[in-house]
């Protein structure tokens, strides 16, 4: 599918039906908890506050569910590949903590200008997915440059296949800075969440264990 309008979230059989928080409740939220870059490795542009108030509803309602309550993260895919959007937020303060670049899936970006504005869950696809996501088992990949990695099991609808299509968490040469300097923008993955080696660290360290992460656009 060609994406025109943001996606709206509707999770069903995992929470019940799924209501977003109205524009006013986020602006709300933000301004009680007030959004600041916190210890991030890059400052400067915050996730649109409508999808940050989502994933913070999700994760309440989730809590009993998760193993790992203290972060959630958030990808928007309507910031380009070479920005991180890739945001790591702190469930005790609300604040962003970190981000990062992350590749999105070739299927996802057929003219490789660096912006992902097609999305799906179908095998062989390479496409990125929207929607939930929680984090699951860490391995070491057999795949050339992958090394650490972390399962992923979505959650939604429109991501019910994560598994199934092997979409992980994992680093690559395409995304290190030398690269991403050299080309003006990361590599695209073949639908996984790809970071470069010590983000994968960084990344894998803080959302292993059960986290829940939005896949949004």
């Amino acid at each position: 599918m060609t994406v025109k309008q943001s996606f709206k979230y509707t999770p069903m059989g995992y929470q019940g039906r799924f209501h977003c928080y109205s524009r006013s409740i986020a602006a709300m939220l933000l301004l009680w908890h007030g959004l600041s870059s916190g210890n991030a490795p890059v400052v400067g542009v915050q996730p649109p506050p409508e999808q940050l108030a989502t994933l913070l509803e999700m994760h309440q309602q989730s809590i009993p569910k998760l193993g790992n309550t203290r972060y959630v993260a958030l990808v928007n895919y309507r910031q380009p590949s070479w920005e991180p959007r890739f945001y790591i937020i702190d469930t005790q303060t609300s604040e962003v903590v970190a981000r990062y670049i992350v590749a999105h899936g070739r299927g996802s970006d057929p003219d490789h200008d660096g912006y992902a504005d097609r999305f799906g869950d179908e095998h062989e696809s390479y496409r990125s997915s929207l929607g939930f996501f929680v984090t699951s088992d860490t391995y070491i990949s057999g795949s050339s440059g992958h090394g650490l990695s972390m399962r992923l099991d979505g959650l939604s609808k429109s991501n019910r296949n994560a598994r199934a299509r092997n979409i992980v968490i994992h680093a690559n040469w395409y995304v290190e800075p030398g690269i991403v300097s050299t080309q003006k923008k990361p590599g695209r993955s073949y639908g996984c969440l790809v970071f470069s080696n010590s983000d994968r660290d960084a990344v894998v360290e803080k959302l292993k264990g059960g986290a829940l992460i939005l896949a949004a656009y």
